[in-house]
């Protein structure tokens, strides 16, 4: 070999083991991650890694469906707590997680798709070294897909579980993928440095399948929106939340509030009333203070009203009311006035409720329930007919067609008020409405006896006689001898006496005492020619203390 052959040879020697060597302290970067289940017990421990110096670190998603704590343990043997989830993909396999350990030597991510690898790329597998002599893994790349895009990667590294999770860096120590639950496999690194938490994360069942707690969205709004979806979903994990919005927003009195909101409804009266007192040292402005009394107050009214354990520790209607005031007095807002009003029905001061339900009532935020309520209001209050029934056809007026089963409320509402008004024939076309939206398959034995007696009040014989017969058919057994008695008195009353003895005797043998039923008896035979029979139906009568059987007697001699 000539001297000039040589030198090229080691030259080209020399410079593969400059570009290939390990780059300086990338070990350093990767931590040991241990996981604990409820129990306490350890379910997963394996190489992490650091990708900026806020102590964030990405993992395998699989242990955290089970794990309620976890740890590492950084490149000195430090251990430090895992704080929050900032993100999770079943797919991918991925979570990322914040930790506790800020200002941690860290591995850059690759950004865009001008640093992906290639087939043939060689890249590392830094794993955690227990000694500055160990070196990473040289790992060959076999095959590169593009993959939602990003890469997905077939690798060279042996079924080897210490290098699931472990990244691998290229030549310049920026993180290019990371090591799958198969270790024959690597997905690019920004499948996982893009997980994020937004509001509907709240909803993401891959995030809710894991028991720790998750981190805030990125911005104020998103958090408070995300609080919201997730208040309805799971409680403990709301907390935790709301704790994390006022430790990153102290000043700010909508987290107290919310959490404030969120501990009355656990009964937690004594750190709701503190929360309570925070916003209202931060509320800077008139109308932050009134919405914050608004929110006190509703928050009394909605634990008095279902805990009576409240009232013993000062949270009463008065206090609601008192609150409820503070908050319209500056403003007179409808939205406060309505909260009056709730404080008031409750209290059953009825005749202020209704001053206010119709303040409201003249305002755009009036509604089939304001309506309503007044009339509740009026009626309790004494007030008369055309008052209560003006409010019914308010409620009924603002409901949009179709008719849906909250207006369906209103129509049977109105129609047990025609009833008691004696506008029978008015009440039944409400009945009918009713019938109508629900449908007849949701009716029972009780809706179609009242319709019957509404019917049978407005001499509507057969619609009468139709309805007590739906009744018997979905009677319970103890039910229906009554409803058949009923059903002959409409026979009687139509002076069909075969009819009316027919549907008496079949309801008798579980009514021998019942004296309407023993009357009808009488008459139906009396008319039908059977006077004796009539008289021994009217003699049980007039033992059991029925003392209007005299003229039918002589009727029947």
């Amino acid at each position: 070999m000539t001297t000039k052959r040589f030198f090229l040879s080691l030259f080209i020697i020399l410079t593969s083991i400059s570009v290939w060597a390990q780059p300086k302290d990338a070990w350093k970067a990767t931590a040991t991650l241990t996981a604990f289940d409820a129990q306490g017990s350890t379910i997963y421990t394996g190489t992490v890694f650091f990708i900026d110096a806020a102590g964030t670190i990405i993992a395998p998603y699989a242990p955290f469906t089970k794990a309620v704590r976890a740890e590492i343990a950084d490149s000195k043997g430090k251990r430090h707590a895992v704080s929050r989830i900032l993100g999770a993909s079943e797919n991918y396999g991925f979570v990322k997680l914040r930790t506790e350990a800020e200002g941690q030597p860290f591995l850059s991510p690759i950004t865009d798709s001008t640093e992906v690898a290639q087939a043939g790329t060689k890249l590392f597998a830094v794993g955690y070294l227990r000694t500055k002599k160990e070196t990473p893994q040289v790992v060959s790349v076999s095959e590169a897909v593009r993959y939602d895009a990003a890469m997905f990667y077939t690798i060279s590294l042996g079924a080897d579980p210490k290098y699931v999770g472990c990244p691998l860096i290229n030549s310049t120590g920026k993180v290019v993928a990371i090591v799958g639950a198969n270790s024959g496999e690597a997905f690019d690194v920004r499948f996982a440095t893009a997980l994020n938490i937004t509001a509907n994360s709240a909803l993401d069942r891959e995030l809710r399948a894991l028991p720790m707690a998750k981190a805030l969205p990125a911005t104020k709004d998103e958090a408070q929106k995300y609080i919201a979806l997730l208040d309805a979903i799971d409680t403990q994990a709301s907390l935790a939340a709301m704790d994390d919005f006022i430790a990153a927003y102290p000043e700010d009195p909508s987290g107290y509030l919310t959490r404030a909101s969120r501990l009355s409804a656990m009964k937690q009266f004594t750190k709701a009333d503190a929360d309570f007192a925070a916003a209202f040292e931060r509320a800077n402005d008139q109308t932050t203070a009134d919405a914050v009394h608004y929110a006190f107050s509703r928050s009394i009214y909605s634990a008095y009203v279902n805990d009576t354990t409240a009232a013993l520790q000062g949270w009463n209607l008065e206090k609601a009311l008192q609150e409820a005031n503070a908050a319209y007095n500056t403003t007179n807002a409808p939205l406060y006035a309505l909260q009056q009003a709730n404080c008031l029905f409750a209290m059953e001061r009825y005749s202020e409720a209704y001053t206010k339900f119709m303040e409201v009532n003249a305002t755009d935020i009036a509604s089939d329930e304001t309506y309503f309520t007044a009339m509740l209001a009026i009626e309790r209050a004494g007030g008369d007919t055309a008052q209560i029934l003006s409010l019914l056809n308010k409620a009924i007026e603002v409901q949009k067609r179709p008719y849906n089963e909250r207006a369906a409320t209103y129509f049977f509402e109105r129609a047990q008020r025609l009833v008691l008004y004696g506008q029978y024939r008015r009440a039944v076309q409400d009945y009918n409405e009713f019938e109508h939206i629900i449908g007849p398959r949701k009716l029972n034995d009780t809706f179609y006896y009242m319709r019957e007696q509404a019917e049978l009040q407005g001499h509507m014989y057969q619609q009468a006689l139709d309805d007590i017969q739906s009744a018997i058919l979905s009677a319970s057994p103890e039910r229906k001898p009554y409803y058949q008695t009923e059903e002959a008195f409409i026979y009687l009353a139509c002076a069909e006496y075969e009819s009316a003895k027919t549907s008496a005797l079949a309801a008798y043998p579980a009514l021998p005492q019942h004296i309407p039923l023993l009357r009808i008896l009488a008459i139906s035979h009396g008319e039908t020619g059977d006077k004796a029979k009539a008289r021994e139906y009217l003699q049980k009568a007039k033992d059991l203390g029925d003392t209007t059987t005299d003229e039918l007697m002589k009727k029947y001699q």
